[in-house]
């Protein structure tokens, strides 16, 4: 049956063989144990939808996976992580419609190092509270979750976007189900998996404002790069990076007054600064001519109740050289 309904590496029909089988298609077959798909060690597509399947535990030796559909079956529990930690290649995981309860069992897909896609929705799991948080921020490499695209306000921590970019929004929205033919070729199911994976980037790429921002940065630093200034110490310290990527980022009506605001901030901690390294740089050279001004208070006359000294420390730098004039007054009642 698995030969059957299957494609093999080797072309001519009477050389077939479990270990070369690449594509098998176990539909709606009313199978309730997939013991010999464990002699499919090089098994990349693996759909077995709408059966009585129990135990996940035979495609252990399957680590080539790259899809698996098991999507109305009768699973209630998931393997460990040990199962999952030997699936390096599998992207797309299909297992909505099955009896899963514990989301802590769910929790073991943390170890599926390039999962991008899963589903999960008509399950018992789907409907706990905080299902879709706790899956997101379990398995860091997904992207993908019940046919909505993962935004950045679900993995950031105390973030909160604009509408255009909160989570379920249409704009994020992904039909990644799989339409169940009676037969199609190992090279279908592959292009399937690229194109989904396509789809995925494209709006990842125009409805996250950390992949949107990355990417001018990455296009400004370019753009420099191409034109020699990145690179020369003296145009360094002429040009700043800050100046270009803030103004790519104010064409942007969602960011432009945060940026706004961070702009101001720092020109003023960096004004505040330059004026407290000028002081001390100015007093605490020794190149520098300072006049030195010592009051004795004790030769003063008893009527004074008031002292003020006013000093006014004005520096000039001009050709290297810096003139410090100190000017004091005494005011007395």
């Amino acid at each position: 049956m698995v030969l059957e309904h299957g494609q093999t590496l080797s072309k001519s029909p009477g050389e077939e063989d479990l270990q070369d089988v690449l594509l098998v298609q176990l539909s709606k077959l009313s199978l309730r144990d997939v013991e010999y798909l464990q002699y499919c060690t090089t098994l990349k597509i693996c759909i077995l939808a709408n059966n009585y399947i129990t135990s996940m535990e035979p495609l252990l030796a399957c680590t080539q996976l790259i899809k698996l559909d098991l999507h109305g079956n009768q699973i209630h529990l998931l393997p460990r992580q040990e199962f999952w930690s030997e699936m390096r290649e599998l992207k797309l995981l299909y297992l909505h419609n099955n009896p899963i309860e514990k989301l802590k069992n769910v929790q073991a897909l943390s170890s599926c190092s390039n999962l991008i896609g899963l589903t999960l929705f008509d399950t018992p799991a789907s409907l706990k509270k905080r299902y879709r948080h706790i899956v997101v921020n379990s398995i860091l490499s997904l992207k993908v979750l019940d046919n909505y695209v993962i935004s950045d306000e679900e993995i950031i921590e105390d973030c909160h976007l604009t509408d255009m970019f909160k989570p379920l929004n249409p704009r994020l929205f992904l039909n990644m189900l799989p339409v169940l033919k009676t037969e199609t070729s190992f090279q279908d199911e592959i292009k399937e998996v690229k194109e989904i994976i396509s789809k995925i980037n494209h709006i990842l790429a125009h409805n996250s404002p950390v992949l949107i921002i990355q990417r001018m940065i990455r296009g400004y630093l370019t753009r420099r790069k191409k034109m020699g200034i990145i690179g020369d110490k003296k145009k360094k310290q002429r040009y700043r990076m800050f100046d270009g990527v803030k103004s790519m980022i104010m064409q942007h009506a969602d960011f432009r007054a945060e940026i706004n605001r961070c702009a101001h901030n720092s020109a003023k901690c960096e004004e505040k600064n330059q004026q407290e390294n000028r002081i001390t740089e100015h007093c605490s050279s020794p190149d520098k001519r300072i006049m030195y001004i010592t009051i004795d208070l004790n030769k003063l006359c008893k009527e004074i109740t008031q002292l003020s000294i006013m000093l006014d420390l004005h520096a000039t730098m001009k050709y290297k050289k810096c003139r410090l004039r100190v000017y004091a007054r005494l005011t007395c009642k």
